[in-house]
Formats: structure tokens, sequence, C-alpha cells
């Protein structure tokens, strides 16, 4: 193996290694269409946490418009910790929730109406959990008008 080679097989190995311990936890993110004109997507987030009770590094991307509304459902099955908190963070770390994403119920889902806040197009977002426990699970529903 020559030895441009060996270094591009490091460097591959290296990158490989850095995007795994980014990535707390999982996020699975199925994205459908709303309303009839399809002018409203959802996108609902199923998390899994990790045995720290956490999930980030997760980024996915959304459309560019306003955010109507958010609903967290803790798992019926593997509820998180009562009182963990979720963010949706930008990728300068913003916190598009402003903070009303704390202290969550395990047991009883939650909506947030009227979040009136604008992505731009190429946005992308960030599920972050905290405080969840070990391996608890729930689902983040997120609606984006254009």
């Amino acid at each position: 193996m020559t030895r441009l080679a060996r270094v591009a097989l490091l460097l591959g190995l290296v990158l490989m290694g850095s995007v795994s311990l980014h990535a707390v936890g999982t996020v699975v993110m199925t994205a459908t269409t709303g309303d009839l004109d399809g002018t409203v997507a959802r996108y609902d987030l199923a998390w899994t946490s990790t045995a720290g009770g956490a999930v980030s590094g997760n980024a996915f991307a959304v459309r560019s418009g306003t955010i109507l509304q958010v609903r967290f459902v803790p798992s019926a099955t593997v509820a998180p910790t009562t009182l963990y908190d979720v963010t949706l963070v930008t990728a300068k770390s913003v916190d598009v929730l402003s903070g009303l994403g704390t202290d969550l119920s395990a047991t009883a889902s939650t909506l947030l109406t009227n979040i009136g806040v604008w992505l731009d197009a190429g946005a992308t977002l960030d599920l972050v959990v905290a405080n969840a426990g070990n391996a608890k699970a729930g689902t983040v529903s997120i609606w984006v008008r254009r």
C-alpha cells in the first residue's frame, strides 16, 4: 500500500470515528405533509436516550417556514424520567423553543402552540434531550408552515 493510500485510509477511519462520537442517543425522523394544499410539513422525531439519559448530535433538515406547534409524547412502555428536558437547537445552538420544552411530564403529552419561529431555507435542527433516564424514549412532532 502506498503512503498516500495509507494516509487516506487513516483519515477515513478518523473521520468515521469522529462522526460516531458526536451522536448521542438515536433519533428517527419521518416527514409528512400535514394538510391538503401541502403548505404544512410535520416532522415526527422518535428518540431513544443513552444510558446517561441524553440525546443530541442527530441534526435533520427542515423546510423554510414558521413553526406552528410542537408536541412532546413520552413513550408508554419506556417513559422518560419525570421533568425531562427537550430543546430544538439550530446549527448556531439557539433553542427555537426558548426553553418551553423543559420539565416535561413522563406520563402526559404536552402541546406547545403559537411558536411563531421562522426557519430559513436549508435550516437544520438538532433534537436535544436531557435528564430522560437510561434508554428511555418518546416522540417530538413539529409542524412547519411555509
